[in-house]
């Protein structure tokens, strides 16, 4: 008979009850067996004991005020074309210079030392620094802060530099590019030429503020000895065929030789006017001076110690190097802009050599000439076998004026100290190109009517015309002695050109590019601006004289000029309240003028030295570029008074604001550009929120940020912070971090700080150290070896359980009947 196999116990109805019951304690013993170890392998997997408190999901505090107040978002280095978040210390060799700046020449590199074998050159800068640069690519490898206006440098196993105005040398480390020593020197020496000699080691220096001549121990960095020389000794020369020291004396137009034997003056030699420099010609021991008074080079011959020749250069000549590779002398003119080559065997020149402007230094490696041009910012290489100009290293930049072309989206940037025009894509923040305009351009200017940029160059006495569409200067306009800035009619198209040198604006027909008028103002016209009042009116800022005078358009003649506070440079004119804002450099305040009746509506005080002005920037504010202290001041118009300040770069000299609604400041002392922007942060949170680990254990945490205004710049910086010791991150700043628990429980706090601009918030997450469930050593089934071997007992239990729970519920379903009764 087929069917299920048979059961032991009696067949029949009253066995029923029995099986059900016995199936039932089965499934709970299960069941009690079972829940419990659920929550046992749940424990034991978990980072958290069973028990513990969810925490917030947010702690937000905001420490500082957005407030939608304008930050600098990012900085454009025009001198490495590199975009930089925020506010960083850029590195560049621009020196600190008097203002109203386009009226004064700028003040760049003062000395270059190429080392041989390294392909870097150390160039000392106005502004306080030398900068280490690749000779091949101009890239700045280090910035190295010195002394107050450094200028002469030498190798000796280090690297010497003379601090003119701080009265001592610095000495770096040429494999650390570090200071390693500041070797003091008496109150008014003035240092300005520092010699290795060779034959003893020792440092010399001249000391020109007391007509001695220092002698420094290279081993000990001190002084060992005081030489008196002649008057104002400058430039400094060890001879190694007789070992003597050659020393120019400025002040009394001779040279010095000084035994290092002795350590004393063994002969005076009469040169020409104001001796500077002194090169020695290594291959026959003959010495050249320079003489920036007299315009020659002197040749003292070694033997004699008398001059043999007298060789004209050109005008200025300040700094001069030897070639033994090829016996020639290469001579910086300092006001021609060139540099002479001397045939030394000859005496005679051969070449003049275009670099940049004023060349003050030379310095001479296998490889090159490397040329430091002061008033260009910049080095000439020029090749030693074609005694021409190869490349050019930017070492500086000075931006300065700024226009927008809104035809092709680009802003177009004079660059101060160098014949050229930054051309910077705004969507990118990259500098396209650079234009070669004409010498010293100051500011820039856009007509809408030719859509042409006009750049007055200040020293070059033109202005350049620029095609936005194919960044090509396209003509060339001669004006008078000094052009500073202009203004342009839009109902007649003339331009009005500010002559500051010569105290007359000129008046030029754009459509013929000539001059039609002259028109007298003050002394030293400085900035100008067209105001829509009647048929048009120019107003002039001369600074020299303390006064604003206005030109009526229609007649171009001036119809007023009234006295206002001292020193007025740039303007901008508010429609909205008819009132033309003007900056006054030498007292710090921003004054108001009444269009309507040329009265001085009121004064703000601003900060140090005020240029540019924004009148309708960020939020409807009103921004001014303080030259002296690098700030922009923030002005309310409706409330007449300065509202806030943000930090930008160094010598910040014009703003303006873009379609894209940024401000661009062009800071003319720290070769950028500054970008503000308003977006604020909104919040920051931490992910994630509810914070729990075992000791010795570690927990990824994520920050993120949400704005107003906009997306989030990535120029937002995080900063992490843990409250104890009980734990550690991984690193301290970015939107990630790794918090690492110790070996001790407790409860800390972990901070995310997010800093945009002013705008500064916080979210704080607890953090609990708990001890682990589990025993050190191996585990089992995934479990410490109790709780697995626990887990095991019970499986094999919940097996049988549910074997028999099977057998007796199917124990409970009726007999299949026979197939049939027979």
């Amino acid at each position: 008979m087929a069917g299920f196999p048979p059961v032991h116990s009696p067949p029949g109805r009253s066995s029923r009850p029995v099986q059900e019951t016995v199936g039932i304690v089965a499934l709970v013993a299960l069941l009690t067996i079972a829940a419990p170890l659920s929550v046992a392998a749940t424990a034991a997997n978990a980072a958290a004991p069973t028990n513990r408190t969810h925490l917030a999901t947010e702690s937000t505090a905001t420490i500082g005020s957005p407030g939608g107040s304008a930050y600098v978002a990012y900085t454009l280095d025009t001198l490495n074309n590199v975009l930089y978040p925020q506010n960083p210390q850029l590195n560049s060799c621009n020196g600190q210079r008097a203002a109203p700046y386009v009226i004064h020449e700028p003040n760049g590199p003062l000395g270059v030392l190429a080392v041989a074998g390294t392909g870097e050159l150390f160039v000392s800068c106005s502004s306080n620094n030398v900068l280490v640069v690749n000779s091949t690519t101009g890239g700045v490898l280090a910035n190295i802060p010195v002394g107050q206006y450094p200028g002469a440098l030498t190798q000796s196993n280090q690297i010497w530099v003379a601090n003119l105005y701080s009265d001592n040398l610095s000495v770096i480390s040429p494999a650390t590019n570090r200071v390693v020593a500041s070797v003091p020197l008496a109150t008014g020496t003035r240092p300005t030429g520092v010699a290795k000699n060779f034959g003893n080691g020792n440092i010399y220096v001249t000391e020109s503020g007391l007509s001695t001549v220092a002698v420094l121990s290279d081993v000990t960095d001190r002084e060992i000895a005081t030489i008196p020389v002649g008057a104002q000794p400058y430039g400094i020369a060890y001879n190694g065929l007789n070992g003597l020291i050659y020393v120019a004396n400025r002040g009394s137009n001779s040279v010095s030789l000084i035994s290092s034997l002795t350590n004393a003056v063994v002969a005076t030699v009469a040169v020409g006017v104001h001796p500077i420099a002194l090169a020695v010609d290594t291959d026959t021991g003959n010495v050249f001076v320079a003489n920036d008074g007299s315009g020659n080079v002197s040749v003292i011959s070694v033997s004699t110690n008398s001059v043999i020749a007298n060789l004209p250069v050109g005008i200025d000549p300040e700094s001069l190097a030897y070639s033994a590779q090829s016996h020639q002398l290469y001579v910086t003119n300092n006001a021609s802009g060139t540099v002479s080559v001397i045939n030394a065997t000859a005496y005679a020149v051969v070449a003049d050599i275009p670099v940049g402007v004023h060349p003050i230094a030379v310095s001479v490696q296998p490889d090159g000439i490397y040329v430091a041009n002061q008033g260009s910012f910049n080095i000439s290489v020029i090749s030693p076998a074609t005694d021409q100009v190869t490349r050019t290293l930017r070492v500086g930049a000075s931006p300065r004026g700024l226009a927008y072309d809104p035809a092709t989206n680009k802003l177009f940037v004079p660059i101060g100290g160098s014949p050229g025009v930054d051309v910077i894509d705004p969507s990118a923040n990259q500098v396209l190109t650079a234009l070669q305009s004409g010498n010293e351009p100051a500011f820039a200017v856009y007509d809408p009517a030719t859509q042409l940029i006009y750049v007055d160059n200040h020293l070059g006495d033109t202005i350049s015309v620029i095609n936005g569409t194919t960044d090509a200067v396209v003509g060339t306009i001669a004006t008078g002695d000094g052009p500073t800035s202009m203004a342009i009619d839009p109902a007649t198209g003339y331009m009005y050109v500010g002559i500051g040198h010569a105290g007359f604006v000129e008046t030029i027909d754009l459509a013929t590019r000539t001059i039609v008028a002259n028109i007298t103002v003050g002394k030293t016209p400085y900035g100008l601006a067209y105001v829509p009042q009647g048929p048009g009116e120019i107003y002039v800022t001369n600074y020299g004289s303390s006064s604003v005078s206005v030109i009526d358009t229609a007649t171009n003649t001036v119809t007023a000029t009234f006295p206002v506070p001292a020193g007025p440079t740039l303007m901008a004119y508010d429609g909205s309240d008819r009132t033309l804002y003007v900056s006054s450099f030498l007292t710090n305040v921003v004054f108001g003028i009444n269009v309507s009746t040329n009265e001085i509506a009121g004064t703000i005080p601003v900060g140090g030295e005020p240029e540019g002005i924004l009148a309708n920037g960020l939020s409807g504010l009103m921004y001014v570029a303080d030259y002296g202290s690098g700030n922009l001041s923030v002005i309310s118009v409706p409330l007449q008074r300065t509202v806030g300040s943000i930090v930008v770069g160094a010598e910040p000299i014009a703003a303006g604001q873009l379609p894209n609604g940024s401000v661009y400041v062009t800071n003319s002392g720290s070769s950028s550009i500054s970008i503000l922007s308003n977006i604020t942060l909104g919040a920051v949170t931490v992910q994630p929120s509810s914070v729990s680990v075992n000791v010795n254990s570690s927990l990824a945490l994520t920050g993120s940020i949400s704005c107003r205004g906009g997306a989030c710049p990535t120029s937002t910086a995080f900063t992490w912070n843990v409250s104890s010791s009980l734990g550690q991150l991984t690193n301290s700043s970015g939107r990630a971090t790794t918090f690492v628990a110790g070996s001790a429980t407790g409860s800390l706090t972990v901070t995310l700080t997010a800093e945009l601009g002013s705008a500064v918030v916080q979210a704080s997450v607890p953090v609990t150290i708990t001890s682990s469930s589990s025993s050190s050593g191996s585990t089992f089934l995934g479990l410490p070896p109790g709780a697995g071997y626990v887990l095991l007992g019970g499986i094999v239990v919940i097996v049988i359980a549910i074997l028999a729970a099977a057998f007796l519920l199917r124990a409970r379903r009726p007999a299949n009947p026979p197939p049939g009764a027979k």
